[in-house]
């Protein structure tokens, strides 16, 4: 289901946020998670920039619940920064928050009266500095959702907290789901 393809110059620099799902996550039993570790170079991310963006999404992921766990995590997350336009292909579907939500779970998290739904692919146009943050479920080895951004910043500004913290926290506002057994209390 998640499928990306590069291509040249785009005329459109939009910003873009949104995300695409599949609908065999099970998305209300996620509660733990670990990043992927890459053995190759991104020559897209330095350092202190790989860093940052792990500092940011670690920082999302814990308040909405989701503990990290090295040995047998629910999710692993991987992250792209993209330096160059991107033709994206994406899904259009309704929101995560309203698939979850209006669907019926038994004990295991297997949905009840689940049926195959077809994906409605579509060609995004990602500007420069594009950002894609994937989740995958580890015992099911496939991406369950991913969610991506385009136009927050290019790379003569890659290295601007501010534009990357807008990238990250725009992304994790089309995944609004807060771990299993997490309780959100207020003072």
């Amino acid at each position: 289901m998640m499928v990306f393809l590069m291509a040249g110059c785009f005329s459109s620099k939009d910003y873009i946020v949104e995300s695409d799902y599949s609908y065999k996550g099970k998305f209300r039993k996620y509660k733990t998670y670990m990043f992927i570790e890459s053995n190759y170079e991104d020559p897209s991310l330095d350092n202190e920039l790989d860093a940052t963006l792990k500092k940011m999404i670690k920082n999302r992921m814990g308040a909405q619940g989701y503990q990290i766990n090295t040995r047998k995590p629910d999710l692993l997350v991987n992250y792209k920064l993209f330096v160059e336009d991107l033709e994206f292909l994406g899904c259009n579907q309704p929101s995560l928050e309203y698939w979850v939500k209006q669907a019926k779970y038994d004990e295991e998290g297997n949905r009840i009266e689940y049926q195959e739904r077809d994906y409605d692919f579509e060609t995004k146009d990602l500007s420069e500095g594009a950002l894609l943050i994937t989740f995958f479920d580890r015992k099911k080895h496939f991406s369950v959702w991913q969610g991506y951004s385009s136009g927050f910043f290019s790379s003569e500004i890659q290295n601007n907290d501010r534009y990357l913290r807008a990238a990250v926290n725009k992304i994790f506002d089309e995944y609004r789901l807060i771990a299993e057994g997490y309780e959100i209390t207020t003072n």
